[in-house]
């Protein structure tokens, strides 16, 4: 038979090599499409790149937030774990107001380092 699989993945990270101008290319297609194509919470993904792609020609981060401006918007991050929440209580950080989104200043679209 046939399961249908749901998952919550929210982030993805896309590793290419960033001196092979073929894969930048189809670096920058597929994180476009993972973008574009909405979730169930309305929205694609957040996709992480290498930060040498930012400067690429070939990438186009410019030509992308022309053409997608609405993909650089800052995205609302929701608690990553109930854990995490339960560990800032008992540190005394959770105080009942906290919102349930957290603003994020970056859009859908970042950029990793290895540092």
């Amino acid at each position: 038979g046939r399961a249908r699989v749901r998952s919550n993945i929210q982030n993805v990270l896309i590793i290419t090599q960033v001196r092979d101008n073929s894969l930048i290319k189809l670096t920058h297609e597929l994180a476009l499409y993972l973008m574009q194509k909405p979730r169930y919470g309305g929205r694609g993904l957040v996709v992480y790149v290498d930060n040498q792609l930012c400067y690429s020609k070939r990438f186009d981060t410019a030509g992308i937030e022309h053409e997608h401006p609405e993909l650089f918007v800052p995205f609302p991050r929701r608690r990553s774990s109930s854990s995490n929440s339960l560990a800032s209580m008992a540190n005394g950080a959770g105080n009942g107001n906290d919102a349930e989104f957290q603003t994020n200043p970056e859009g859908q679209l970042r950029y990793w380092t290895s540092e």
